[in-house]
């Protein structure tokens, strides 16, 4: 196992990258309010914020900034109702029964409205400690939590204006990579003495791997108005090495061959090995 490689993938990879980008966005706020002795004032903030970062998943920028922006409105909208509800145990306990069975429904649409019920659910939990002083107590925090949900969105767009191409990048470098140990496992049924039933599910397991690589990749460049419809030079050779790796990948995976025939009759030479 070569671990400067893996060092190496591992920081140029967009999970890096969009750790780096969710946790400056989270504990920025935090970090800053309790610098000026409002450390109570800024984990709000920082809780709108992680809520509407979950929902920051790899994709398309304007799924993400339709996904971030909708996620911003429902926490909004949970943290007054929450606020509001929690004087009176019987409407409170309505809202926390409707959310729950609307939330977990959502889930439905995709992976990306699961984690904006994720977010409103965490809200939802988070707001439960009340009653409030007052409705303005409640309308303060919940502008806070829409504050904070507004402040990462605002980063992260701004992030990816800086760099456009970078996510599609470091997608299909780790793509590329998955396909690479694709061909390595393929080539394990060449070797000699080679367990073949290991090495059949480890085939099946990194097939999967790479068809998943490849689907984000699909979003990535074909949905995205800036790669698709610009004809940029960057755009053109993403879309060309995506297709070379695509084709690559399906020419190995149609070839088979009757392996232990091939030992059968081969072992004795090196022209597997070869």
């Amino acid at each position: 196992m070569d671990y400067i490689k893996q060092y190496k993938s591992f920081v140029n990879s967009h999970y890096l990258s969009d750790g780096v980008r969710i946790t400056a966005g989270i504990s920025l706020p935090a970090i800053v309010l309790s610098y000026f002795h409002d450390l109570s004032t800024g984990i709000v903030l920082s809780v709108g914020a992680m809520c509407v970062g979950i929902t920051d998943n790899p994709g398309p920028i304007h799924h993400r900034k339709n996904g971030m922006m909708a996620c911003i409105a429902i926490i909004f909208g949970v943290a007054l109702l929450t606020g509001f509800a929690s004087v009176q145990p019987f409407l409170l306990g309505i809202l926390v029964f409707g959310c729950c069975f609307i939330f977990s429904m959502i889930g439905i649409y995709g992976s990306r409205a699961s984690s904006i019920g994720v977010a409103a659910l965490l809200v939802m939990v988070l707001n439960l400690d009340g009653p409030y002083a007052g409705g303005r107590e409640v309308l303060i925090n919940a502008l806070l939590v829409l504050a904070g949900g507004t402040w990462y969105t605002l980063l992260s767009l701004l992030l990816y204006s800086f760099r456009p191409y970078k996510l599609t990048q470091q997608a299909l470098g780790d793509c590329i990579q998955s396909t690479a140990e694709y061909l390595r496992v393929k080539a394990s049924f060449y070797e000699r003495e080679p367990d073949f039933d290991k090495s059949y599910r480890q085939l099946v397991d990194q097939q999967i791997a790479v068809h998943e690589k490849q689907d984000l990749i699909r979003e990535l460049l074909f949905k995205s108005r800036d790669i698709v419809k610009e004809s940029t030079h960057m755009g053109r050779v993403l879309v060309m090495i995506f297709l070379d790796i695509v084709d690559l990948f399906e020419r190995v995976m149609t070839s088979h061959q009757d392996y232990k025939t091939l030992h059968l009759l081969f072992d004795d030479s090196d022209i597997l090995e070869q």
